[in-house]
């Protein structure tokens, strides 16, 4: 098990400093989070100073910027990070939105809604997958010229994760969300009974259903995997490796003969074949990949997919 942690930005210097620190100390994920200070600002400076960490925003807050304006700042991170970055957004409260930010509040849940739909829908217009053309009763986009995009990425579209207390944003996380952000002082009971509850209902609101979950990168998937086992035990896993990534760190690390970077690439081997391990299948890009592990998980079902980021 991996822990996390939340941060309040600090200035630039401070912050990519303090996530160097979390990285070291062992961490899986720092969180950043709008206070006095940019939550993204911090998200960037720690993505330039870090190299396996997972960076996200837990949480920004999200009705005072456009949803335009929020995709193209995830879009950015999660290109600069090689897919480490998550996008948690939150709605604050009636009294920030309305009285330090001026922006619209009211109703925080639908607005919320389509907060997100919005940003995914800008994501796929980003990686040109379609047009932009998003219309709801609070944000519309139908104009995105080419000029103005910043273009696919090599990873995916980062995850949207939005913060959540009761059961209203809960169901919200099921219907359109990828994860959540619980209240700092909540109890297990109330998002086992409550909660968990309340995201099986957005679940099947939206029609979406967890019969079968990709993971991409080991450093996410070693991270959620029991997780997701326990909450989906009927839920075909399947590991994305994207590449191997403890080969090519053993091999930079003979090339360099450097130690510090052996001992990362072994850190690294374990946790990559913990997740093919426990992967229902796993996908490679090669057959010299496939035919590793074949040799060192001969039990772990391994196909090769060489265009699945294409």
């Amino acid at each position: 098990m991996e822990l996390d942690i939340i941060a309040h930005p600090g200035s630039l210097q401070a912050s990519q400093a303090h996530a160097r620190q979390v990285e070291a100390a062992g961490f899986g994920s720092i969180w950043w989070t709008d206070s006095g200070r940019s939550a993204y600002l911090a998200a960037t400076a720690a993505a330039l100073g870090t190299e396996r960490l997972q960076i996200g925003t837990g949480i920004a807050v999200a009705f005072p910027r456009s949803p335009m304006v929020t995709a193209g700042l995830a879009w950015e991170l999660a290109a600069s990070t090689g897919g480490r970055f998550v996008l948690g957004l939150g709605s604050q409260v009636k009294a920030h939105i309305e009285r330090r930010y001026s922006a619209e509040f009211t109703p925080p849940g639908p607005r919320m809604k389509e907060y997100v739909e919005s940003v995914k829908a800008i994501f796929r217009a980003f990686a040109g997958v379609e047009k932009l053309a998003y219309e709801g009763k609070y944000y519309r986009f139908s104009l995105l010229p080419s000029t103005w995009s910043p273009g696919p990425i090599d990873v995916p579209a980062p995850p949207v994760y939005i913060s959540a207390v009761l059961p209203y944003m809960s169901r919200l996380v099921g219907e359109v969300a990828d994860g959540i952000h619980v209240h700092p002082f909540h109890s297990p009971e109330y998002v086992r009974d409550v909660q968990r509850k309340a995201i099986e209902e957005g679940l099947a609101r939206s029609g979406r259903s967890l019969d079968a979950i990709m993971f991409c990168r080991h450093y996410i998937a070693s991270r959620y995997i029991e997780i997701v086992r326990s909450f989906a035990p009927n839920a075909k896993i399947i590991f994305d490796t994207v590449d191997l990534h403890f080969v090519r760190e053993e091999r930079e690390a003979t090339l360099h003969n450097n130690a510090a970077m052996a001992r990362a690439s072994a850190i690294t081997r374990s946790k990559e074949l913990g997740v093919v391990a426990h992967s229902d299948v796993t996908l490679v890009v090669s057959e010299f990949e496939k035919t590793l592990l074949a040799e060192i998980l001969p039990t772990a079902r391994v196909e090769v997919i060489s265009n699945i980021h294409s």
